[in-house]
């Protein structure tokens, strides 16, 4: 007949069950979930453009953000988000009171898409009301003329550099300070950061 002693089955699981989780957590490999390559920095650009050759009149006036490292980009109007964020809180307020007439303010023309740069491939993520679109291109090399011409910008010394990028030409100015070649829109290849571009 078998004894059962209670102490000695606590002294097994004192140690038997460390052991067992030691072992567990052991025998699975972590992943490592820190995201790679985060944002070194962001440029806030003012810009103006036209969107559509057919309309002209139609000027786009919005602030975007250009947030960067050494390898990619993300361009993105702050306008949009801004005019979103306003846009939900009035609806959110008018559905609060129960209200059948909202005033929805001023609505500014703006750009429905962000651009992704990474390692010279072009995505577009186009987003208008209820759908996304991701359109990828291959980026054309913009060769660019650099001037010997050079101001101060924020306190950056910069250098001119022209070229054509879409069939129209545009005059760049970027600091070697900065070292991403990456500027507004789709604008990049220089040896430093576009802090203005005409």
């Amino acid at each position: 007949m078998v004894s059962f002693n209670s102490n000695m089955m606590n002294t097994y699981l004192q140690f038997i069950l460390p052991a067992f989780f030691l072992g567990a957590l052991f025998s699975f490999k972590y992943k490592d979930t820190r995201q790679k390559d985060l944002p070194t920095a962001i440029a806030y650009y003012y810009f103006y453009h036209i969107e559509d050759s057919t309309q002209t009149g139609r000027l786009y006036s919005e602030d975007f953000i250009l947030a960067f490292n050494t390898k990619t980009s993300v361009y993105s109007s702050q306008t949009r988000v801004k005019q979103d964020s306003t846009l939900h809180a009035i609806l959110a307020a008018a559905e609060a009171k129960n209200s059948d007439v909202v005033d929805m303010g001023t609505y500014l023309p703006v750009t429905e898409g962000d651009i992704y740069i990474d390692n010279n491939k072009i995505s577009i993520v186009k987003i208008p009301p209820q759908q996304r679109y991701l359109i990828t291109e291959v980026s054309g090399k913009i060769d660019w003329k650099i001037d010997k011409e050079a101001k101060d910008l924020l306190g950056y010394t910069c250098q001119k550099a022209t070229g054509i990028c879409k069939g129209r030409k545009y005059t760049a100015w970027f600091t070697t300070d900065i070292p991403a070649s990456f500027g507004p829109w789709k604008l990049q290849g220089l040896p430093g950061l576009i802090l203005e571009s005409l």
